[in-house]
């Protein structure tokens, strides 16, 4: 009956409604909160790391650029999830939001401070020390010097203020934001074993993983690239690489220096080595 109804008035075809389960609409409806980033201009924990001492004008472009990398058409989404999460504070970490039923603490159990969303992704030391080391190997193949502060970690700004040179490295946003979301989930799966008494992972160990996963990402993106030159018609030109293309791929990952593309179907993208 309701397939006849939707017929009727819209000349269409049935629309199958079994298909749209509860889960898709509540990721939708939060999908469309989250459009306006209020939390991160007013309540989010991260509001000092943005270009306050600017005008609101300035402020707002910040709060852009930052949604602009986790949004990005070629972030997976799962790595967006937790990304807005990290943002918004969005996990259960600290005193206020911690489950000490399950047997969570408010407390770090690595520097002995009250552990926020901050300092769990950024300023516990040991996580300092593995931002260190991350960014050492990035400056490696890019040359590009990067801060461990909230702004460049969390945030994913790659300049000081907003009055600040733009980057020089443009083109490494996406890599970027692969490495650092990452980064995200190797760090929480750190702190609950840490939180459970499991055996730790050592710094080099933690930055191995994180290269690995990156690794496997930038396959991804290297088939899908490949995907999408087998089915782009033969007829259109475009002056500037798309996104999706061999060309946009390989600006992005091999020219800036993260990555070495093989003649190897299995592993046709290499990632450099650490300390290489």
């Amino acid at each position: 009956m309701l397939s006849c109804i939707f017929t009727t008035i819209t000349n269409t075809p049935p629309i199958s409604l079994e298909k749209i389960t509860v889960r898709d609409i509540r990721k939708d409806t939060i999908a469309k909160k989250w459009k306006i980033p209020r939390t991160l201009d007013k309540e989010g924990i991260y509001s000092d790391a943005l270009d306050n001492n600017s005008n609101r004008k300035n402020n707002k472009k910040e709060i852009k650029e930052v949604f602009d990398l986790i949004n990005h058409p070629l972030l997976l989404g799962s790595l967006n999830e937790n990304a807005y999460r990290v943002i918004h504070s969005g996990y259960w970490i600290g005193t206020n939001k911690c489950n000490t039923r399950r047997g969570d603490s408010s407390v770090c159990q690595i520097c002995k401070e009250e552990e926020t969303v901050k300092h769990m992704y950024c300023e516990c030391n040991k996580i300092q020390a593995f931002w260190k080391k991350l960014f050492k190997w990035w400056e490696h193949c890019t040359t590009e010097k990067l801060n461990t502060n909230v702004r460049t970690t969390i945030l994913g700004i790659r300049k000081e203020s907003f009055h600040s040179q733009q980057t020089l490295f443009p083109e490494t946003a996406l890599p970027f934001t692969y490495l650092r979301t990452i980064a995200y989930g190797i760090i929480r799966k750190e702190r609950y074993k840490i939180q459970k008494n499991f055996k730790h992972s050592s710094v080099d160990d933690m930055i191995k993983e994180t290269l690995q996963s990156l690794q496997k990402k930038a396959n991804m993106l290297y088939h899908k690239a490949k995907q999408w030159e087998k089915w782009r018609s033969p007829e259109s030109k475009e002056k500037i690489s798309h996104r999706y293309s061999i060309s946009y791929f390989k600006e992005c990952w091999e020219e800036s220096g993260i990555a070495k593309i093989t003649k190897t179907h299995i592993l046709p993208v290499i990632i450099r080595a650490q300390g290489h």
